[in-house]
């Protein structure tokens, strides 16, 4: 009989992981818009999920600013090694170790320009490091609700205070449950339709 303490299929533990986080993200889907066809579920889903491990990967603009200046003054430590080395020096020193020190000093300039470009590319939602991926999910969220149900994105807010309401927001904490996502898919989910009617107002005026 297989032994059902590991799966009979071979999966890896993130594959099987990555397995639960579709099943239960098409779930949400399919349960917040019944109506939409299985393709546009799993379209939806899949680009939830590409998303949301885009993310993950993605280096918070703040952060490449930090990454840029202590790269950049690595960089100019290492230059002023170079020029520091006579070259009476250079010539003597082991060819083992100046090759070393011009290769440290390449790679340096080499990811130097890489988180520049990125500095640059950057155009992610505004939000601080561990909430970026949240952020990224709340946008892909939004606009997978209009997909489905032909509806902007809304939250109802009770008279007297307390947690916001709606079907967005139910499918928005769905997902961030399904990703193991901490950030309140509530503050989240507003941010983003704040975000897709600020683009959407944009768009008007350029039109």
């Amino acid at each position: 009989m297989e032994d059902m303490a590991g799966d009979p299929r071979g999966l890896t533990l993130e594959e099987a992981h990555r397995l639960a986080e579709r099943y239960h993200t098409e779930a949400a889907l399919r349960r917040c818009a019944p109506q939409a066809s299985d393709d546009q579920v799993v379209a939806s889903a899949n680009r939830i999920l590409a998303l949301a491990n885009f993310a993950s990967y993605v280096t918070p603009a703040a952060e490449v600013k930090r990454q840029v200046r202590r790269l950049r003054k690595a960089l100019d430590e290492c230059r002023l090694a170079l020029i520091a080395i006579n070259p009476d020096a250079l010539a003597m020193a082991d060819e083992t170790d100046r090759r070393r020190v011009q290769a440290v000093h390449a790679r340096l300039a080499s990811i130097l320009a890489t988180r520049a470009m990125e500095k640059e590319q950057w155009r992610g939602p505004p939000a601080r490091p561990r909430h970026v991926r949240a952020a990224v999910v709340a946008d892909s969220v939004a606009e997978a609700f209009v997909i489905l149900t032909g509806a902007e994105s809304s939250i109802t807010r009770p008279p007297l205070g307390g947690p916001g309401s709606g079907r967005a927001l139910d499918l928005a904490r769905e997902v961030f449950a399904a990703l193991g996502i901490k950030a309140s898919a509530e503050s989240q989910l507003r941010q983003a339709i704040e975000r897709r009617a600020k683009r959407k107002t944009g768009l008007e005026n350029e039109a």
